[in-house]
């Protein structure tokens, strides 16, 4: 992770915005790929990976990633540093995307064939092999999708390609969002929901939102009453406490 500092005038107001890259190298290996065949067609998939979307084109395995950036950043740009590629052995008829069917759907959908435009073309496809959503929020850390492709197909030419060895850098620049303030406990609870979604759960600490201090510490279920009741409400407070809630009993005295 490395950052830089943008210096920027609007107005004559100045405005200081932190500017990080993060870099990814993601590897694919051919002894993944797998293949069949599908009403005369060549279909390939790789275990973890869903398929491109454009009906019509060659149906072409996609690897989706999740980033993490600080909590008070978006992602600018996200682009290929670095990409190494080998020809798979033999010619392949890339079966091509067909429309989605409805689940109520009974009757039985044409089959739909290849893009005259894209079969027949000597490029290979698709030309780039990176896009990414915009940045997003979950449980207060800032979080954004992208998608690579794996594989590339030159239609013409019947030939396969695969990406064996993609690096991945990531701009972002902070100081654009104002992130919530969260928790301890509720900043403890979102590390492990994202630790398996990101690609680099080591930045989990660093780019936590703000924590909230709050008088009563990390508080979260708070039973009033009179000091009658106390004893009879304590069994309660407790059990809610050991189910991860963190409780107490408070007299109106």
């Amino acid at each position: 992770m490395k950052k830089s500092i943008l210096l920027l005038t609007v107005s004559s107001l100045v405005v200081l915005l932190w500017a990080g890259t993060i870099t990814k190298t993601f590897t694919f290996n051919q002894s993944e790929l797998r293949f069949q065949k599908v009403s005369g067609y060549d279909l390939v998939t790789i275990p973890n990976c869903v398929n491109n979307y454009e009906v019509g084109n060659p149906l072409l395995p996609i690897a989706l990633y999740t980033v993490l950036i600080p909590a008070n950043a978006t992602v600018t740009k996200i682009e290929i540093t670095n990409k190494q590629s080998i020809e798979i052995p033999g010619e392949y008829l890339i079966y091509p995307v067909q429309p989605g069917i409805p689940l109520n759907q009974t009757v039985p959908v044409a089959f739909y064939g290849p893009n005259p435009l894209v079969y027949a073309s000597e490029e290979v496809y698709p030309k780039e092999i990176i896009s990414y959503s915009p940045t997003g929020s979950k449980c207060g850390y800032r979080l954004c999708d992208f998608m690579l492709f794996p594989i590339q197909y030159r239609p013409k030419f019947k030939k396969l390609l695969l990406n064996t060895k993609i690096t991945v850098k990531i701009h972002y620049v902070e100081g654009v969002v104002a992130p919530p303030q969260l928790t301890t406990k509720q900043i403890e609870l979102a590390k492990r929901e994202l630790r398996s979604l990101v690609i680099n759960p080591e930045d989990l600490t660093a780019f936590a939102p703000p924590t909230r201090m709050t008088l009563q510490g990390d508080l979260e279920y708070v039973i009033i009453t009179s000091d009658a009741f106390v004893s009879n409400l304590e069994p309660l407070a407790n059990w809610r406490t050991q189910m991860g809630l963190k409780a107490e009993v408070k007299t109106t005295t």
